[in-house]
């Protein structure tokens, strides 16, 4: 791919970004002599930057894979977050970045493994914990209705329905459980608890 220079927005004279993601200095100054390309920084999120001033000041910090889809990549939807395709977030090359709207970058870092799901009591959603999660199990061993495992706990008759049928929960349930005969689908309240303390 041949390196194209465009220069950078609000930094016109002083710095260009390149189709290959290199930052270089334009005019020659007190640290860089003319035409000097910039060693960017790793930052704490994993994504490169450069530091830009002017008159000897920094003025900004910004990032390369933005840098590069603001002046190389066309953005006809007005999309404010920049993926990058295959999950390298030091990979800057035009082909490998792409315009996304806010869903659509947290749906892609999911896929790509740059994200991963908060289960449980982890998800700051969560309303029970796992002591909880057990103790529906035992109470339901007690034969106890739904309904009243609900107002116990605190949730919906529906919830308890789903954690007892394994849709919520799921990385709780031992492989080994076998169901209970009056709930088909629902682990064996022993083989729960044995991984599960009660709260």
């Amino acid at each position: 791919m041949k390196e194209e220079w465009k220069p950078i927005t609000g930094f016109e004279g002083t710095y260009e970004i390149s189709s290959l993601g290199s930052v270089r200095v334009i005019p020659a100054g007190r640290r860089f002599p003319a035409g000097y390309v910039m060693k960017p920084r790793l930052g704490a999120w994993g994504y490169l930057y450069v530091n830009l001033s002017k008159n000897g000041k920094r003025i900004k910090t910004l990032k390369i894979h933005r840098l590069v889809a603001q002046h190389f990549i066309p953005n006809p939807d007005n999309k404010v977050d920049v993926n990058h395709k295959d999950g390298d977030k030091q990979n800057n090359l035009i082909p490998n970045l792409e315009w996304a709207t806010k869903s659509e970058n947290t749906l892609h870092a999911f896929r790509t493994g740059l994200k991963k799901p908060m289960r449980g009591a982890r998800n700051g959603a969560a309303k029970l914990t796992q002591g909880s999660i057990a103790r529906v199990f035992d109470l339901r061993s007690k034969d106890w209705s739904h309904q009243k495992i609900a107002d116990e706990i605190g949730v919906s008759r529906s919830h308890i329905g789903l954690i007892l049928s394994k849709k919520t929960w799921k990385h709780l349930y031992s492989p080994t459980a076998s169901p209970k005969p009056r709930d088909p689908g629902s682990p064996s309240v022993s083989s729960f608890l044995a991984d599960v303390s009660i709260a």
